[in-house]
């Protein structure tokens, strides 16, 4: 019988919670825990895509959760990607 396991918890919560961060930096003032939310979206990004690509794989595991983490991670890493070309002045003609 397949169930979900914490892989597929954690593949789905990583992306969500990684959101929320991406969202709410504009309200933090302080720029030290505002480059550590950054650097914190740099590593879980990529973190979260290959967790939920390990949980789509795996046989015994349903597909629910990691589906939905497998979105929201390449949702974030191109919302990521938005800001720094948006941050960068590159999307200025």
């Amino acid at each position: 019988m397949k169930k979900y396991s914490w892989l597929s918890y954690v593949s789905a919560g990583i992306p969500l919670v990684l959101f929320v961060l991406l969202f709410n930096v504009s309200h933090i003032n302080d720029r030290s825990v505002v480059y550590t939310i950054f650097y914190t979206l740099f590593l879980g990004a990529p973190l979260s895509l290959v967790l939920s690509i390990i949980a789509l794989r795996k046989r015994n595991e349903k597909n629910g959760f990691a589906l939905v983490g497998l979105t929201f991670a390449v949702l974030l890493i191109v919302s990521i990607l938005c800001v720094l070309v948006l941050g960068l002045g590159m999307g200025e003609a």
